[in-house]
């Protein structure tokens, strides 16, 4: 998981992202990619129970030509926290 924070309580499911970072760009490089779940990932309450739902999350924005050209490197280190 890149730039997400997963809660949950009682029967709502609180999602944090920084909406600020800048992402990496995507495969197809016409957007940015600001978060990620990596896939369909299980959800988890906090005394460790195992919910029937499951997580698949992309958060992008459109990149200009300008942007990929000038991409600083990876700005997507891995900032999950869990809780």
């Amino acid at each position: 998981m890149e730039n997400l924070t997963l809660r949950i309580d009682g029967d709502k499911l609180i999602i944090e992202i920084d909406l600020t970072m800048r992402g990496r760009p995507s495969k197809s490089g016409r957007s940015a990619v600001i978060s990620c779940s990596g896939g369909n990932i299980p959800l988890v309450t906090p005394d460790g129970q195992y919910r029937p739902e499951r997580l698949n999350l992309t958060v992008s924005r459109a990149i200009t030509q300008d942007d990929l050209e000038n991409w600083p490197g990876d700005d997507m280190a891995d900032t999950t926290e869990r809780t």
